[in-house]
């Protein structure tokens, strides 16, 4: 009888570590996010540079770390540069940290596409896409979260824009 007991008491703390570990990964790949500033770097012929500072928040209870980011942006559908970054911050638990995002590319590169991203009326209004993965870190083992966001140039350009 007591090794019945003993092994249903193991097996209900296993169980609920498992359930307390999926929750906390789940809550991992929602994370919150918003940005705070986007400036334009360089205008140049061969080179616009820009970086936005984005803040993520960890809604876990148990700290993560961003290990890599690998993104691409798009004006308007028209790819502009590809982000990859390594070792971007350590976030605690039910913390946030900030990190800022530098993106180049080449106007020449998309000359035959400047058409298509600016055929709306204003700058404001040009639509502006990150898609890609962020590899997280948690327990000690590394996950792969999706990351599609998207949003306009004014609301880039705002003082802070919240994804939650």
């Amino acid at each position: 009888m007591k090794k019945i007991l003993l092994l249903s008491g193991v097996s209900l703390l296993v169980l609920g570590s498992a359930f307390y570990i999926k929750t906390q990964i789940d809550l991992a790949k929602s994370f919150c996010t918003k940005t705070k500033g986007f400036k334009l770097l360089k205008i140049g012929i061969d080179n616009v540079s820009s970086v936005c500072e984005i803040v993520i928040k960890n809604k876990t209870d148990v700290g993560i770390k961003i290990l890599e980011t690998n993104i691409d942006v798009y004006a308007n559908g028209v790819i502009l540069s590809n982000v990859q970054q390594k070792d971007l911050a350590e976030i605690k638990p039910r913390g946030e940290a900030v990190f800022s995002v530098t993106t180049n590319f080449n106007p020449a590169k998309i000359a035959s596409d400047i058409k298509n991203i600016l055929s709306l009326s204003s700058l404001n209004n040009i639509v502006i896409e990150f898609k890609g993965s962020l590899k997280i870190k948690k327990f000690g083992i590394p996950f792969i979260i999706p990351v599609n966001y998207k949003t306009t140039y004014k609301e880039l350009t705002a003082p802070s824009t919240s994804v939650c």
